[in-house]
């Protein structure tokens, strides 16, 4: 089982350039069965660990890289992951356009777009200092966790 989960871990880690970002994207659309009403409650943990080994993608290899090249990729990564967490959570809000669909309804893609890209930027950004600030492994993803209710 160990040897299994660390393979994973080394072809999530080797995945580069928009493929890390669509991972991260489905992997954040993952964690939202996590939440009311699905509640299973052990994809979130699924998640985030993906999330982080994603992250740990980053760092791999690019020591040679300033700090500014590694705060952007990760805010990248950490907003793709935010964009399909808040795309998958923000529903209700798609559905709250269909009170009178007439008027409104052919505004609810773009509401939940913008609403779910402008909340995935504390997503982005909780990325971004979990990676400067903390060293791969379990000690960032406990920083991700901390910088996620910091800047939400």
């Amino acid at each position: 089982m160990l040897y299994f989960l660390e393979s994973l871990r080394q072809k999530i880690i080797e995945i580069r350039g928009w493929k890390r970002n669509c991972l991260a994207l489905s992997f954040g659309m993952l964690g939202v069965l996590a939440l009311p009403p699905f509640l299973f409650l052990p994809l979130i943990l699924v998640s985030l660990v993906v999330f982080n080994w994603i992250l740990d993608g980053i760092l791999v290899k690019i020591s040679d890289h300033s700090k500014a090249f590694v705060f952007f990729q990760s805010f990248l990564t950490g907003w793709c992951f935010g964009l399909g967490f808040f795309l998958g959570g923000l529903y209700w809000v798609y559905n709250s356009f269909f009170v009178d669909p007439d008027k409104f309804a052919w505004l609810s893609p773009f509401a939940v777009l913008f609403l779910s890209s402008g909340m995935a930027v504390y997503i982005g950004f909780t990325a971004s200092f979990a990676c400067i600030f903390s060293r791969p492994g379990i000690s960032r993803l406990v920083n991700i966790c901390i910088f996620w209710v910091i800047f939400e």
